[in-house]
């Protein structure tokens, strides 16, 4: 079988939210684990860290543990506790999800939502909107036509 790229660039409509929000449901739907997210792409595991090494300029750990901590910061306002959203986000132990939101941002989650909704605002803008112009990331796909699986994004397809 004959493996080949093809890029995930944005379309000449300028599609490169859509493209950033397949992969933020890709992640979503691999809970965070670089390797679900690489069965999610049909590709090994070693081939993404290495497309991501190249392309996004870090491992697809770090990248699915910053979308983690940035999807918590989209939670935790309308949240009815922490709690919550730790489970909701896969983490074992409330502990190990406040340790890494605080290394993260520099607060505790309790202090997030305490914050005024401006501050919250603030803190969102500039960790989840600053994004703006993230990598391109090619991923290959496994002879002529691979389809995702039932009920997910494409994740090569959309340019």
């Amino acid at each position: 079988m004959q493996k080949y790229s093809q890029s995930v660039e944005p379309g000449a409509d300028g599609a490169c939210h859509d493209r950033r929000s397949k992969w933020r449901m890709f992640a979503e739907q691999s809970n965070y684990k670089p390797v679900k997210m690489a069965e999610l792409c049909q590709v090994s595991l070693r081939h993404l860290e290495r497309q991501f090494k190249v392309e996004i300029g870090e491992t697809p750990r770090n990248w699915l543990k910053r979308q983690r901590l940035k999807s918590a910061l989209r939670l935790l306002p309308e949240a009815q506790s922490i709690k919550e959203v730790s489970y909701a986000l896969g983490y074992c132990q409330l502990s190990q999800f406040c340790r890494e939101f605080k290394l993260g941002f520099g607060l505790t989650p309790t202090a997030f939502k305490q914050m005024e909704k401006v501050e919250q605002d603030r803190l969102m803008a500039r960790e989840i909107d600053g994004e703006a112009a993230a990598p391109a990331l090619s991923i290959p796909e496994i002879g002529a036509v691979v389809a995702a699986p039932e009920g997910l994004p494409e994740p090569c397809a959309g340019s």
